[in-house]
C-alpha cells in the first residue's frame, strides 16, 4: 500500500517485535533536467513488513529510484544492518 503523507497530519506507526523495515534514501539525480522538484529532490522512504521473510522477498524484486541510493534495514528487537537506527519521540 503506497501512502502519501499529508503535511501537518499525525503519523502513527505501531512496530511490534518481529516487524521488518527498510529505510531507503537518495540525494536525487545529479544535474538539471526538465522534471518537477518532487521527482528530482532528495528522497526517502520507510517501508515496513510484518516479518523478515516478506521484507527480503520484496527487496529482491524492488526497483530502486536511484543507483546511488543508500539502504538500511532491520527487524524490530532483532537486528539492524549498516549501523544504528533509532526513533526518538520527544
Amino acid at each position: 500500500m503506497d501512502t502519501d503523507i499529508t503535511y501537518g497530519q499525525p503519523i502513527n506507526l505501531h512496530l511490534s517485535p518481529g516487524t521488518a523495515w527498510c529505510l531507503y534514501w537518495d540525494e536525487g539525480p545529479g544535474g538539471p533536467c526538465g522534471q518537477s522538484m518532487r521527482i528530482t529532490c532528495p528522497h526517502a522512504i520507510l517501508m515496513t513488513w510484518s516479518n523478515e521473510e516478506d521484507m527480503r522477498s520484496a527487496m529482491e524484486t524492488h526497483k530502486w529510484r536511484n543507483k546511488k541510493h543508500k539502504i538500511m534495514w532491520g527487524v524490530i528487537d532483532q537486528w539492524v544492518s549498516g549501523g544504528v537506527f533509532k526513533i526518538i519521540n520527544n
